[in-house]
């Protein structure tokens, strides 16, 4: 016999149900030969004890125990008809071959019978529960069930229908809060229609469903007038919906009502109702088995403790929808402030209920927006077809309001774009975070604390280290390529190190955009510039307008404006003389906010340069939004025009199109003589890159270019 021919039932699974049997039952060990398990029934019948284990099968009758032995199989039972001389009774046997504690064994139940028609009964009932509950285990055992749980449910119900001839057959669950049922799964018989209330169902409804569970026992109502007077809501509800007698379980989870297992009008009427008492149990199992992959899931993607999406959600979120989303697109972060002096000072659960509070709080603020908690005291809010003015409005006021509700309120950043269809949702929340840091740092300046985001440290160590000298500017000159000329300069950040010599910005920048500490590099380096043209002003040297360089998240201060002219006022530096650079880059810095400080700037007399034009993000529509000074090609255009020649093609265009609007045109990173021909003949003629200089000290910058009337 093969293995794979036996049905693999083990002591634990089967036990129950051989004890739960009216039936005599016993397994006989097929290579000992002997008893070793016999259910209580089995003992009544043959009138023995717990001995009988491990005697002959001969010890109970005069049948021969491996008569039948070749034709066993594990999948159906074998029947035939026996009488036993030891009892004096005619039984009905049927045989299977099922493996119990490893080892191979013959099931052998026993039905007693007193005539044939009698037999047929019986014999057709215990069939019919036997197949039955045979198709449970597979169904509750097999892959399917693992992967579709509402299949699964779907199938048991219809089984349950089945076998009681019932009109419906039917799970209800219990909400706990609302205090009220619904059907979870329903199967009905052809014809026969769904309860007319599918949804919740009041409590009053199901009146004796509820009383009979807290008695822990089942409910069988023969005929609902039974109900009539006892219970007016539940007849009415019942009558309704064609129901003439209910039979139904209840079922619980960690010993607590959950719901019940029932038959609307059963026309099968067994001496007992133990088989959907089994399947209920099966019910529990299932429905545990449903929910804790439901909680596993829910985990994968949800924040436990706030129930918000979580990481993970908010990239299946990107995947799903924000891929195939055509339209603007506002991205927030929202930081709580102080969750760290919550936590020390009143312990892990009030600083538990804060977030629960603050998640409350973004759901009433962002009804219509999509809310999730990256980690810790972080959280992101998206906003979809709305305007930079709705969005922005939205997290302004919210950052207002949440004093309210927090200890110390929480740090907002923001950003905005029109098109979201090809949105890099990562970038763009980074780019919402140094924003928010901005906002982070003026709360811990106002109480004077010091955190990831403003360590008072590193900035002391900062502002210690421009004093000394560590951080000092160079100048890369902006060529007149007609006449090789001098026309402008670009003012750059440098780091002198004792042990590495001059650092260029890439091994430091990154670390203070980090530290929301890169504003003071920005105001850093407008100071030195201004100080060294007014020095030049002053020894009567020919000057040349300078740009400098500011980051995207300094121009989101809301001050920015005016400190850029207060340093420029204080060198007393005519306006004409400095040109702030901006990059527009996706999400980064919106158009209408690029737009109002770009126009404040131009009205108080402060030339404006587009950086980094035709760069990845870069926007050629923004052209026609401020009367830039310069648009300053950038490098990864330009080292292709002289090897590509669509590229060379589109750079042609594009310039054109500068040209007309009349801005001057920079072409930065040129680096070889071919690429200056190239953009020569396209009529740029103002160039910047290595092919005339690197970046150099100002003492070398005076030295080659004698900067003098």
């Amino acid at each position: 016999m093969e293995r794979k021919e036996m049905m693999d039932i083990y002591l634990p699974e089967i036990q129950w149900l051989l004890e739960e049997s009216q039936d005599a039952a016993y397994i006989i060990d097929i290579r000992q030969g002997i008893i070793i398990y016999m259910n209580e029934a089995g003992k009544r019948v043959f009138d023995v004890g717990d001995d009988i284990v491990g005697q002959s099968p001969e010890a109970v009758g005069n049948h021969c125990w491996n008569a039948s032995f070749q034709n066993l199989t594990g999948n159906k039972y074998y029947t035939y008809e026996y009488y036993n001389d030891k009892v004096n009774v005619n039984f009905v046997v049927r045989e299977k071959l099922v493996q119990w504690d490893q080892r191979k064994c013959v099931l052998r139940v026993l039905v007693g019978i007193n005539n044939m028609e009698n037999m047929e009964r019986t014999l057709a009932d215990k069939i019919h529960i036997e197949n039955t509950l045979y198709n449970f285990i597979n169904t509750l055992t097999g892959h399917e069930a693992a992967a579709d749980n509402d299949a699964t449910m779907n199938y048991i119900v219809k089984l349950i229908g089945e076998f009681y001839s019932a009109d419906r057959a039917y799970i209800i669950e219990l909400n706990n809060e609302a205090r009220k049922y619904s059907y979870s799964y329903e199967w009905c018989r052809e014809g026969v229609p769904k309860h007319k209330t599918p949804g919740l169902i009041a409590e009053k409804s199901m009146k004796i469903q509820q009383r009979v569970y807290e008695k822990n026992m089942a409910v069988l109502i023969r005929d609902i007038e039974e109900i009539r007077n006892t219970a007016a809501e539940e007849y009415k509800y019942q009558f309704e919906n064609g129901v003439h007698s209910i039979y139904s379980i209840p079922y619980l989870q960690e010993g607590m009502l959950k719901g019940f297992v029932g038959v609307d009008n059963p026309r099968v009427t067994l001496q007992n109702y133990s088989l959907l008492k089994m399947m209920t149990l099966f019910v529990e199992e299932c429905m545990f088995r449903y929910k804790f992959r439901l909680e596993k899931e829910f985990s994968l993607y949800h924040d436990t403790l706030t129930g918000q999406r979580n990481q993970n959600g908010m990239r299946i979120f990107s995947q799903q929808v924000l891929r195939f989303f055509q339209g603007s697109l506002g991205v927030a972060v929202a930081n709580i402030n102080g969750l760290r002096d919550m936590n020390r000072d009143f312990g892990r659960e009030y600083g538990d209920n804060a977030l629960i509070s603050f998640t409350d709080f973004l759901m009433e603020r962002f009804k219509d927006m999509q809310i999730f908690r990256l980690d810790g005291d972080e959280f992101v809010v998206l906003g979809m077809d709305m305007t930079y003015e709705e969005f922005h409005q939205c997290i302004v006021e919210a950052e207002k309001e949440s004093e309210k509700v927090l200890y110390r309120g929480a740090s907002f950043g923001d950003v905005w774009i029109e098109d979201a269809e090809e949105a890099d949702l990562t970038s763009l929340v980074h780019s919402a975070t140094q924003h928010m840091i901005i906002s982070k740092r003026h709360y811990y300046e106002r109480y004077h604390k010091s955190s990831k985001y403003n360590d008072d440290k590193i900035l002391k160590n900062l502002l210690d280290e421009m004093q000394q000298g560590h951080f000092i500017i160079y100048f890369q000159p902006k060529i007149d390529a007609r006449k090789e000329e001098l026309v402008g300069m670009e003012a750059l950040i440098r780091y002198k190190s004792e042990q590495h010599g001059i650092l260029p910005p890439g091994k430091f920048v990154p670390l203070l955009e980090k530290e929301g500490l890169i504003c003071y590099i920005d105001y850093f380096v407008l100071e030195q510039a201004c100080a060294t043209l007014a020095n030049w002003i002053r020894q009567g040297k020919k000057v040349v307008p300078i740009s400098v360089n500011f980051s995207r998240s300094t121009i989101k201060e809301k001050d920015v404006v005016n400190k850029i002219m207060d340093i420029v006022k204080n060198y007393n530096i005519p306006y004409e003389y400095i040109l702030v650079e901006i990059t527009e880059t996706e999400g980064d810095l919106d158009r209408d906010a690029f737009v109002s400080i770009g126009s404040d700037l131009i009205k108080k007399g402060i030339g404006i340069s587009l950086d980094d034009f035709c760069s990845r993000y870069s926007c050629v529509s923004l052209l026609t939004s401020l009367p830039f000074q310069e648009v300053k090609f950038d490098k990864s255009m330009i080292d292709m025009i002289a090897v590509d020649n669509n590229m060379k093609i589109l750079c042609e265009s594009m310039m054109d199109t500068c040209n007309r609007f009349g801005y001057r045109i920079v072409a930065e990173g040129v680096e070889t003589e071919e690429q200056l021909m190239v953009l020569r003949k396209m009529n740029c003629n103002t160039i910047q890159g290595y092919y005339y200089s690197r970046p150099i000290s100002t003492e070398e910058f005076e030295k080659k270019y004698y900067i003098q009337k």
